[in-house]
């Protein structure tokens, strides 16, 4: 996907910065929509794919490193994994007593 990307990356530079907020913003609406109980589950999939592209864009405009923000996901899942351990032990703690 980076050769069809590189292109649009090179054309439009730092733009595309600010294309990636336009992009978000749009799911984040649908997001809202939904939320408040709108049946838009395609509106949601077709935002989520210009995220998705968005975040690639990012990732070549920056030089950042799949391999690197794979492990800072892995790492930010499993603190929220803990979290959730945590919460679920003082929720059985205090059910017990």
């Amino acid at each position: 996907m980076n050769k069809l990307l590189e292109p649009i990356v090179l054309h439009y530079q730092k733009k595309q910065v600010i294309q990636a907020i336009e992009e978000f913003s749009e799911l984040i609406k649908e997001l809202c929509k939904n939320s408040k109980g709108k049946a838009n589950k395609k509106q949601i999939k077709e935002e989520m794919a210009d995220c998705y592209i968005m975040l690639e864009q990012l990732k070549m405009l920056f030089e950042f490193n799949s391999q690197e923000i794979e492990a800072i996901m892995f790492n930010k899942i499993k603190r929220t994994l803990n979290i959730i351990d945590q919460e679920l032990t003082q929720k059985v703690k205090k059910e017990s007593n």
